[in-house]
């Protein structure tokens, strides 16, 4: 963190489920650099009010499987993955080149 913070990089961000108990932290973090220093945020999803956008977890299901995901956000919502407007697209329209 502390060369980040050298570089002036304004957010720092640890996701880590698998292992956020064995190293002692959430399994999502968001850092702040507030006057030099890192400082840990509060709230999820995140708004980062300088770049405009969010980020925090959700659940995905691909093939029957599902798991912990990171998310990008607008001030309102979700934003959708690939995936889910392919198959929005494929609801609307039907099957491409159909």
């Amino acid at each position: 963190m502390e060369i980040y913070a050298k570089l002036n990089v304004l957010y720092y961000i640890v996701y880590n489920p698998n292992f956020c108990q064995r190293d002692q932290h959430q399994p999502f973090e968001v850092y702040k650099l507030v006057d030099g220093f890192y400082q840990l945020q509060i709230g999820e999803p995140f708004w980062m009010q300088e770049i405009g956008l969010g980020i925090g977890r959700g659940i995905n299901s691909d093939g029957g499987l599902q798991r912990e995901v990171l998310y990008w956000y607008n001030q309102h919502s979700r934003y959708q993955t690939a995936e889910e407007l392919l198959t929005q697209y494929r609801q609307q329209f039907g099957e491409l080149g159909n």
